[in-house]
């Protein structure tokens, strides 16, 4: 396993990082399961392990449907926190040995971490942690493929842990406002109250007066109990809070949802709010759902919130989230100083420090002075040096 400081990541603080281990939290797809789930179902893999450390046949784990064992079925879980993935286990419990590829979600493609074409046919328990052709980049999905010819039976997962960096660790916590429009249930047609008026910085805030303008006002023939809209962000992150601010009946939103690439995930709802003030705010709920790999919101309102039927106003809406796109910028530097060296002709002319600073001889060719020579010649001449970064 590569340690934190060889792969690059830090803590915000500078110190070194503890690696985490976190178990199954959900699934997202498999390949089959037992026709008694949940016994043999896939929900048994969640959690920590229920039969480890026991081999044999149990229906606390998860196995493919028996008309279905092939080469290749597999399970695909979730956990509740990315992490920088360093490392993942499956607990085979029963025919082990069967596990063929193990596979990440970085948020737009499946990584391939460890893959063999090789399974084997092992009659004990065994916990299959490879070492990871691929790591460090952030996660909370995985899948296991698995091989069922070796055994020529079924085969059971117990659990399934994720190893890796918290991304408070090696990633940045970024806040974004809304740069595009991508939908909205209907806008009022003074230029004032467009849905466009939600995009940018806040300026509307924290001004609560209806007539201000500058923000999005739902036509008044559509106020429905649940009007939308919908925007986009520069950036993917994966979701640590949503900030709206409200400028007008504030208490009205019901749901903030985010488009993970296939689908759209309800991060909060409420399915019965109600305006709870005058004033303007900044609505910042705790999310049900964080860490979903987004680029895409959208806030659901209810303009008959509380048995009156009005407008909403939303004046902007902030997306906060990790992002780990790691931007480098290419350095060339010449040598400050020298540390050793195995012999130099003098101190002076062909001496070690010739090597400091930019080029004295090139392009020229020859015996010179101004580069550095051994008074040595062996084959274990060598010049240590030190540069700025």
């Amino acid at each position: 396993m590569q340690a934190m400081e060889e792969l690059g990541y830090f803590s915000p603080d500078g110190q070194s990082c503890s690696e985490i281990g976190q178990w199954v939290d959900s699934i997202t797809g498999f390949s089959s399961e037992d026709a008694v789930a949940p016994l043999w179902g896939s929900i048994q893999v969640i959690g920590p392990p229920d039969v480890y450390p026991i081999y044999g046949n149990s229906e606390l784990t998860w196995a493919p449907h028996k008309n279905s064992r092939d080469d290749d079925e597999y399970i695909q879980v979730m956990f509740a926190e990315p992490v920088l993935v360093t490392g993942v286990d499956v607990y085979e419990t029963w025919n082990s040995g069967f596990t063929t590829r193990i596979l990440a979600f970085d948020g737009q493609n499946w990584v391939t971490l460890w893959s063999t074409s090789t399974p084997v046919f092992i009659e004990e328990v065994r916990v299959h942690n490879p070492t990871l052709e691929v790591s460090g980049f952030l996660t909370r999905e995985i899948k296991v493929h698995g091989d069922c010819r070796p055994s020529n039976s079924s085969i059971e997962i117990d659990a399934i842990q994720l190893r890796g960096y918290s991304a408070s660790c090696g990633c940045v916590e970024i806040s974004q406002w809304a740069q595009t429009l991508t939908d909205f249930s209907s806008e009022e047609p003074n230029t004032l109250w467009m849905a466009s008026q939600v995009l940018g910085v806040s300026d509307a805030y924290p001004s609560s007066s209806e007539s201000m303008g500058k923000a999005w006002k739902q036509t008044s023939s559509n106020l429905g109990n649940d009007e939308y809209i919908q925007m986009r962000y520069n950036n993917h992150v994966y979701v640590t809070g949503v900030d709206v601010y409200e400028t007008y009946r504030p208490g009205s939103v019901k749901n903030i949802d985010a488009f993970d690439g296939s689908s759209w995930v309800t991060l909060w709802s409420n399915p019965t709010p109600i305006p709870t003030a005058e004033t303007a705010q900044i609505f910042t709920p705790v999310l049900n759902t964080p860490y979903v790999y987004t680029n895409e919101l959208r806030v659901r309102v209810d303009c008959q919130a509380g048995g009156v039927t009005d407008s909403v106003q939303l004046d902007a809406v902030q997306l906060r989230g990790y992002s780990c796109e790691q931007t480098c910028e290419l350095l060339a530097q010449w040598v400050q100083s020298v540390a050793d060296f195995s012999s130099e002709v003098s101190n002076v002319d062909w001496a070690a420090t010739k090597v400091i600073g930019a080029p004295n001889v090139h392009p020229s060719y020859g015996d010179l002075s101004e580069a550095w020579a051994q008074s040595v010649k062996d084959e274990n001449q060598y010049i240590q040096v030190i540069k700025l970064h």
